[in-house]
């Protein structure tokens, strides 16, 4: 079996990788959430971010909401946006610490300037990042809620 962006290299799905998608597809089927159009079934979505983060070839933060309302379209608009948000707030959580961590000074910008810098090319690239996992359900009171996670790479 073979993940899709990994199938050229025919990467083994790990059973343990198997286990917590599945795991958490139950799970997830049980409070009724189901794919969105044209997505596939929850475990292979799940099953592909397990396979990124473990086996991809760059750093990755991840981004995730959850937004309720009547109308589909409109909840789903404000849940993507709302993840692609929180993506960056991940980034520049991630960034900060590096920073920290290696105790970097670039003398030619300043920290505001590489945050800023930082923010403005992941929001670019964010534009053209389709959902990871894209999930909904429709709740007792009629309610659509729609979940959105994005598993954002970079080097």
């Amino acid at each position: 079996m073979s993940v899709g962006s990994f199938a050229q290299t025919e990467t083994p799905v790990p059973k343990e990788i198997m286990k917590m998608a599945r795991r958490e597809a139950d799970k997830l089927a049980k409070e009724g959430w189901k794919p969105a159009v044209g997505k596939p079934e929850i475990m292979r979505q799940l099953r592909d971010v397990y396979m990124k983060m473990e086996y991809g070839t760059s750093d990755c933060v991840t981004g995730t909401s959850r937004r309720k309302g009547l109308d589909y379209q409109k909840t789903h608009s404000a849940a993507l946006f709302g993840a692609r948000k929180d993506v960056i707030k991940n980034l520049e959580s991630y960034v900060e610490s590096e920073f920290r961590q290696k105790a970097v000074v670039n003398r030619e910008k300043s920290h505001e300037q590489t945050m800023t810098a930082t923010r403005i090319s992941a929001e670019q690239n964010l534009k053209k990042t389709n959902p990871d996992v894209d999930i909904f359900r429709v709740l007792s009171d009629g309610e659509i809620e729609v979940e959105i996670r994005i598993l954002y790479e970079f080097k």
